[in-house]
């Protein structure tokens, strides 16, 4: 280093001048005057510039560290006021003696180190310090040297890049700093600068310092550039430079990239250079490590600056965040990686959270995903969006995630990958999750409790000990619940913990005390959520057992049993399913398969000691082993070994309990009993009678015996995967009693208690029977039944023979109800209860039941039409039975008994596999054949398939009711209950091709009938004279088919109305159309929907009752319906003209006498209403259909609207009538009210005078067909008309205040004919409700009288809007106030003495050239 070229000093020493007493950094007034400082060898006292210039400030420079005799506050003043008299010249030979003197790296640094103020100690307050700035910093803050020095400053920083720290053991301000000595001196300088307060020339210092940057190392670089911002200062544009930042990402080192993006967000750049920046940062992502995609990420979030910019950029950052990815995509330690995902999951979530735009341009952004564009990433951002601060932002992300998960945009994948990777990230949103999924819970779609469960079953596999405490609470918070209206968020949550106790037992381990506390609520439960509680108790204490080494094994499952009770409110056997759950749960846990049957062994040695020969215990026993043999949700599926053990035995049981031999003693009812129908060495006795009663059978035996054979049955199927080997069943005899009770003249003859044991037998006969038939029809997948070859045919024929004796001991037991002279209920059977009851079925009774049968036929369709029993006791001379008491029995619509829906309760269900049946051909005649069906089994199978359809369409309606008072009918169809609503509906489609062909038999049938040919010949068909025995079973018969006819037509219009509601696609209704194309054989076209079309319009022509014309009507409808929903809504006029041609016809056709007034009317109701949805111009229809039945209903009076058109040829419509006009009239104003609510308003349309005309048009029209409808009550007013009058009589006025008036008010000028008119009409029509108000009063009919203060405050409304369009257009002279009289429907006037209606009159003078008298007003 030079040395520093010295002038000559002078001899005498130099002294430093005292401090001034003025300065504030001396408290005293008077202080006294420093010490002399003493002479030391490396005392600066050359007189050039620099040492001038520190002289006169007080200041001594020293090697070893710099003093000053005054505060450097005072030395600071000084030196800018000698650099305010000085020349340039002056401060660059300052400056080159700066430089020249600091090529000595000790003096360097002494001038980087603090000043020591060397004053008395009294002279320094308490915030003072005497080390104070250093002498680097006191020139840095003169603006006059600051650039040259800061460029001498920059240049000098490379000198030290290769050797950054430099000891200095002498300087005693190094010394005690801890390193040695050691001191950094880039960094040193760059402390200096960050003291300025004011940068002169800050775009120059800042180049500097990046030039300078390229050349230091990556921390002393990090540090240049984070300082950049500071000389910047956030004046001017710094696009250049930011770009020039930006590049160094490429071309420097990585770990600059976090001061590059924090030096960048806080610069102020253009907008085309913000997107530059932005796309440099994201292009960056790709190679960047993960370290730096948390700062680049988190620049790219506080740079965007509105919603527009973010989702921008949000969009393009998304795979970035894909956390899974992230996690494999780098070889670093797991913790470490883990760690830095969870930081930049907590930034995105901080900017959410913290700026409103990014929560809006992050919800904007999932809105647009779709399913195969969702990330894991996208849902952590989606959960975080739900937990941010704001409440408003909170519950529209809640809402928005809720409805892509009912949606289903948001995989299983997606979802189990994101908790299983990720559940580090998600461990802080655990309570968010939870709010979200109970939000799931308790929505009713069943898709959205299904996520619920699944997130629940995540939550608790994937997070920590502490977060699994908060979810397993929330998840008992939710089984508490059990009592709420909710009953399904108790089955998911019991579903969550019963799938984690099978997969993760130990994670519940700890939590077995709180998890014993839902056996207090087990009492509410039903009997699934039963199962799964119990299941679950019984898997956590076998864990805890293994867990305490086999210690105290049963003193845990004793602390779960004294919590037990023996029933729920339910009747659920407590007792049982607890037994089952610790057997099914022990089986699990053993290997060993010796082991095993030794302890089922021992535990059935203990169930013998409990159970004995009871057969309800032993068959809930079965069945809860059959619940697992399925693998159903109850419980976890038992292996196939355990399986065959217990087939094995519940086979043994079940054999023990039928095969009894014929009891010697005689009947309790002093009944002759005797083996029915086979002969065999022994003998099922299903008729158990009761020891407590010993005159009716037992039902709950009867029960469990049907429990136990589908029990086995399903054990046997589970095992040998057939039920061949157990059709044994079937070759023993029924024990019952002697067919010569059910004779007629011997039936009247018993006693009550005889009469009532021969119904208890026949009813206990049919239930075994048909439990046999459900569980001998199980189906494959190809549709047939049992196992394969001769054992198939075999078992088919038994199966259907079974079924011919079902429908034989229904029509006999239904034929002695209707002769019995003793009342009898039968007693409803609950296959759901577990303790024994004596229940009685209200809904059959023997002396209410209309049948329509005969003493000779072993067959007939109970409940045949009134109208036919009717006919047949007139013609044999008979009255029509009557009921004790002498009570005349009511006529009523047609009742099949034990076929109607309500009438289940007391018959054992059919399964749904029985419907496979159907798929055989009908037969006509009296062969049997296990190929064929007859009429009498495919009206049991069709009356069995409407049921099911009507109890799934209520349990789709309505949630179940709990506690219900009476027989709940939905206990009839347990079976169905299993079943999912869209595997019920496709296994009916698969059954199409066989109903078409049924549909093609009957039609056949019917149409080759000589009954109804003679029908058209005799006028009474039903005469005695005209028919024999033979030709009566015809006619029974016949009525069977026409039943069969409607009951095919009415699942159709339920699987195409189920169609319409769910098939949002059409590929369900392509499957439906294809079926029906694939039985035609004829079918030309390729077009299946057309196919299905046609096939459905030929049943048109094949019509045999009323209630079949409506439901072929309605299924034309559906049909229609789902077309045009498919093509957008676009109607299809061909289709809607034969839909209405149809019903026109089925209207002029005369049903009187096919069928009773009340079915006609009903027909009437439902075609009038099709006619009108598919017609092209509903309003024509109805004006077109008004005169029809006007003609024909009142022909001749004067009142008739339609007067001077009743000469003309006519069409008739003989079904309506006076009496069901009311149904016609009020389908009519429904379809006016919504034809009025479709016409726009004139805002709507274009300003084009066409477009306004054709709304004045269409209303013109409404109110035509509205005064039409109005005028009708003149001539026929039965009560039924007036309250829907009222009803939708407001509703038209009031669509037309708010639409109609205000057209009216646009087109008066220029059409004020029209205007007129229009209002001329419907004044007509205001006086008359306003007469039918006067008539609800006179009446005093309390509910019209309710209706009338709204409708005459519509129609007031309306007179002040005609007052205020005349007004508006100068006609305010033609209204004024008048009184209207008290008439009657028929318009006479009233002698009331009542206080007249008062309202308004609007009229136009005689010489007024816009109202004439022509065209007076008045309402």
């Amino acid at each position: 280093m030079p040395a520093l070229k010295r002038k000559s000093a002078p001899k005498t020493k130099k002294t430093f001048k005292a401090p001034r007493s003025s300065q504030s950094s001396v408290r005293s007034p008077s202080p006294p005057p420093p010490p002399e400082p003493p002479q030391c060898e490396d005392v600066e006292t050359d007189d050039n510039v620099f040492i001038t210039i520190m002289n006169d400030c007080d200041i001594t420079l020293q090697k070893n560290g710099n003093t000053c005799a005054t505060a450097t506050a005072a030395a600071q003043q000084k030196l800018n006021k000698n650099f305010a008299r000085k020349d340039e010249s002056f401060l660059e030979a300052f400056v080159q003696h700066v430089e020249t003197y600091t090529d000595d790296n000790e003096a360097f640094v002494s001038l980087l180190l603090p000043t020591t103020v060397e004053l008395p100690p009294e002279c320094f307050s308490q915030a003072d310090s005497q080390l104070q700035d250093s002498i680097i910093k006191l020139l840095l803050q003169c603006e006059k040297v600051q650039p040259s020095l800061i460029e001498m400053l920059l240049k000098k920083m490379p000198l030290y890049s290769e050797n950054e720290t430099l000891q200095f053991k002498n300087n005693p301000l190094l010394a005690g700093n801890g390193q040695g000595g050691i001191v950094n001196i880039p960094r040193l300088i760059l402390n200096q600068m960050r003291w300025i307060n004011y940068f002169v020339k800050p775009n120059e210092v800042a180049k500097q310092l990046l030039e300078t940057s390229s050349v230091m190392n990556a921390q002393i670089t990090c540090d240049i550039i984070s300082f950049l911002p500071d000389v910047l200062m956030n004046l001017g544009d710094h696009s250049s430079l930011a770009k020039d930042l930006c590049e160094m990402l490429n071309t420097g080192s990585g770990d600059i990239a976090h001061a590059v993006f924090d030096a960048v967000a806080n610069m102020s750049v253009s907008d085309e250079t913000a997107e530059e920046i932005q796309e440099l940062a994201l292009s960056y992502l790709s190679t960047a490590e993960p370290e730096q995609i948390f700062h680049a990420t988190k620049f790219l979030l506080d740079t965007c600056t509105s919603v527009e910019v973010g989702k921008r950029v949000i969009m393009a950052l998304r795979p970035h965040l894909d956390y899974p990815e992230l996690l494999q995509s780098f070889d670093s330690e797991d913790a470490n990686i883990k760690l830095m995902t969870k930081r930049l999951s907590n930034s995105v979530f901080a900017s959410m959270n913290s700026k409103p735009h990014i929560f809006q341009a992050w919800m904007a952004v999932i809105d647009l995903l779709t399913k195969d564009q969702w990330l894991p990433g996208d849902l952590i951002a989606s959960i975080q969006l739900c937990n941010v601060l704001n409440v408003q932002q909170r519950k529209l992300a809640s809402a928005q995630l809720v409805l892509k998960f009912k949606n289903a945009l948001i995989s299983k994948s997606c979802l189990t990958r994101c908790f299983q990777e990720t559940a580090h990230i998600l461990e802080d949103h655990h309570k968010c999750i939870c709010k979200i999924s109970q939000t799931l819970l308790w929505n009713n779609d069943q898709r959205l409790k299904i996520v619920a469960s699944k997130v629940y079953i995540l939550l608790l596999l994937h997070l920590d000990e502490g977060q699994r405490r908060d979810v397993l609470a929330v998840i008992l918070e939710h089984i508490g619940s059990v009592t709420s209206a909710r009953p399904l968020e108790v089955d998911s949550a019991l579903k969550v913990l019963f799938r984690v106790a099978r997969e993760r037992p130990e994670y519940l381990e700890n939590y077995f005390g709180s998890l014993c506390e839902m056996t207090e609520h087990l009492n509410c439960m039903t009997l699934q959520q039963v199962r799964l509680c119990l299941a679950v108790l019984s898997i956590m204490s076998t864990q805890v057992q293994h867990s305490n080494n086999n210690k105290n094994t049963e003193d845990v499952s004793c602390q779960v049993e004294d919590r037990l009770s023996s029933f729920t409110s339910s009747k659920v056997n407590i007792e049982v399913i607890w037994t089952a759950a610790r057997f099914i749960s022990n089986a699990l846990n053993c290997d060993d398969e010796d082991e095993l049957m030794t302890q089922v062994s021992t535990r059935l040695k203990t169930l013998n000691f409990h159970f004995r020969s009871d057969p309800n215990l032993w068959s809930l026993l079965f069945q809860e082993i059959c619940v697992a043999a399925i693998g159903n949700e109850g419980y976890a599926k038992l292996s196939t070994s355990t399986i065959k053990q217990m087939k094995k035995l519940a086979n043994d049981k079940f054999t023990n309990m039928i095969s009894r031999e014929p009891s010697t003693t005689q009947h309790p009812a002093q009944l002759d009993m005797t083996a029915r129908f086979e002969v065999g060495s022994s003998s099922v006795r299903t008729i158990c009678f009761s020891r407590s009663n010993p005159s009716h059978a037992d039902n709950n035996i009867l029960v469990s015996l049907c429990r136990f054979v589908r029990s086995v049955a399903c054990l046997e199927t589970s095992a040998e995967k057939s039920v061949v080997g157990f059709k044994w069943l079937f070759d023993h005899p029924l024990l019952l009693h002697d067919e010569r009770y059910e004779e007629q003249e011997c039936f009247n003859e018993l006693k009550k208690i005889e009469a009532c044991a021969v119904l208890d037998n026949l009813f206990a006969a049919i239930n075994w029977y048909r439990e046999l038939v459900s569980v001998f029809s199980w189906q494959r997948k190809d549709g047939t039944a049992g196992g394969s070859g001769g054992d198939d045919e075999e078992l088919s024929r038994d199966v259907m023979r079974h079924l011919s004796r079902v429908c034989l001991l229904q029509s006999r037991v239904m034929r002695l109800l209707h002769k019995s002279p003793f009342y009898y209920t039968p007693a409803a059977l609950d296959d759901s209860n577990h303790y024994p009851t004596g229940q009685k079925c209200s809904v059959i009774k023997s002396q209410v039941k209309v049948a329509g049968v005969d003493d000779d036929d072993d067959f007939s369709c109970v409940g045949l039409t009134s109208t036919a029993t009717s006919k047949k006791s007139q013609a044999s001379g008979k009255p029509a039975r009557k009921p004790a008491g002498g009570k005349k029995v009511k006529e009523s619509s047609p009742s099949y008994g034990f076929y109607a829906y309500n009438e289940q309760t007391c018959l054992v269900e059919l399964s749904l596999d029985v419907s496979g049946l159907l798929r055989k051909p009908l037969q006509f005649g009296e062969e049997n054949s296990a190929d064929h069906l007859h009429l009498k089994e495919l009206h049991l199978l069709l009356s069995d398939v409407a049921n099911k359809m009507t109890h799934v369409q209520k349990r789709a309606k309505s949630t179940p009711f709990f506690g219900s008072r009476g027989v709940d009918v939905s206990k009839a169809f347990i079976k169905l209950d299993q079943v999912k609503t869209d595997d019920f509906y496709m296994r009916l489609i698969d059954l199409t091709p066989n109903l078409c062909t049924h549909i093609d038999a009957i039609v056949s049938k019917l149409s080759s009938d000589p009954q109804q040919r003679e029908d058209d010949e005799h006028e009474d068909p039903y005469a005695a004279s005209q028919f024999s025995t033979t030709s009566r079973k015809d006619l029974l018969n016949n009525e069977v088919v026409v039943r069969c006819y409607q009951y095919i037509c009415d699942i159709f219009v339920k699987i195409t109305a189920w169609i319409e509601a769910n098939d949002n696609e059409g590929t369900v209704f392509l499957k439906f159309s294809e079926a029906v194309s694939q039985h035609q054989k004829d079918a030309t076209q390729t077009n299946a929907v057309r196919n299905l079309f046609s096939y459905v319009e030929r049943l048109l022509q094949h019509l045999s009752s009323t209630a079949i014309a409506s439901s072929v009507v309605k299924l034309l409808c559906n049909i229609l319906r789902i077309i045009e929903k498919l093509k957008g809504g676009e109607k299809r006029s061909r289709f809607r003209k034969i839909i209405c041609k149809g019903c026109d016809t089925i209207l002029q056709k005369d049903w009187s006498m096919t069928d009773t007034g009340p079915a006609s009317s009903a027909m009437l109701a439902s075609v009038f209403s099709v006619m009108l949805e598919t017609s092209i111009d509903p309003l024509e229809t109805v004006e077109q259909s008004l005169k029809i039945i006007l003609c024909g209903i009142i022909k001749g009076d004067e009142l008739n609207p339609f007067r001077s058109e009743e000469e003309e040829e006519l069409v008739v419509y003989p079904c309506a009538t006076k009496q069901n006009f009311n149904l016609v009239h009020m389908r009519c104003l429904e379809e006016l009210v919504k034809e009025s609510v479709k016409i726009p308003t004139a805002k709507s349309v274009s300003s084009r005078a066409n477009d306004v005309i054709d709304l004045l048009l269409r209303w013109s029209e409404s109110v035509k067909v509205f005064d039409l409808l109005i005028k009708v009550l003149k001539v026929i007013s039965n009560k039924n008309m007036l309250g829907p009058t009222f009803k939708l009589s407001q509703a038209f006025i009031d669509n037309f205040m708010k639409k109609g008036i205000n057209i009216c008010e646009m087109m008066f000028k220029s059409s004020q004919e029209d205007v007129i008119r229009v209002l001329k009409c419907l004044q007509a029509s205001t006086r008359q409700l306003q007469h039918l108000t006067c008539h609800s009063k006179v009446t005093k009919d309390a509910a019209l009288t309710a209706r009338v203060p709204t409708l005459k405050r519509s129609l007031e409304t309306f007179v002040f809007r005609v007052k205020a369009l005349l007004t508006l257009h100068n006609c305010h002279q033609a209204f004024w106030l008048g009184n209207l009289k008290n008439r009657n429907l028929r318009g006479e006037e009233l002698v009331s003495q009542a206080a007249p209606s008062s309202d308004e009159n609007v009229s136009g003078d005689d010489d007024d050239d816009v109202l004439d008298h022509s065209q007076s007003l008045s309402f």
